[in-house]
């Protein structure tokens, strides 16, 4: 919860949770937009099944994605801290049960389509909630 961080700060939008959901709702659906899926393909109910059931059939063929998504993924960069060769140590079963180390870092381009207040910002290509 970020309540604790919002209480800190004095100008911190109300945000209503209509809003929250609404923004939330849009923005999973143009995610699943640009992974190619397809409500008449999937009648799945919630937006995990969706893209569980979206990844699976891509099979792993970076090919069956559209061309654009294909372009930022080839800006991805993952950052591994060294590995730990004492295999004894308390780290090493961490690479096991996790796929993110502890050090390790992920880097994914985004912009945001929404700011602070869940309000559109700038040029928003999905149009207006």
């Amino acid at each position: 919860s970020l309540r604790p961080a919002v209480e800190c700060q004095k100008n911190t939008p109300h945000v209503t949770d209509a809003l929250r959901f609404t923004v939330r709702d849009l923005t999973a659906s143009r995610v699943l937009e640009q992974l190619g899926h397809s409500e008449e393909k999937d009648a799945a109910s919630s937006f995990e099944e969706k893209t569980s059931n979206l990844l699976w059939s891509l099979g792993g063929d970076p090919q069956r994605l559209q061309a654009g998504l294909r372009a930022q993924m080839k800006r991805v960069r993952l950052f591994v801290q060294s590995p730990n060769k004492d295999l004894s140590s308390p780290a090493a079963p961490a690479r096991e049960t996790y796929l993110l180390g502890q050090f390790d870092c992920l880097c994914i381009p985004a912009r945001a389509d929404f700011g602070s207040a869940f309000m559109p910002m700038g040029s928003n290509p999905g149009g207006d909630l």
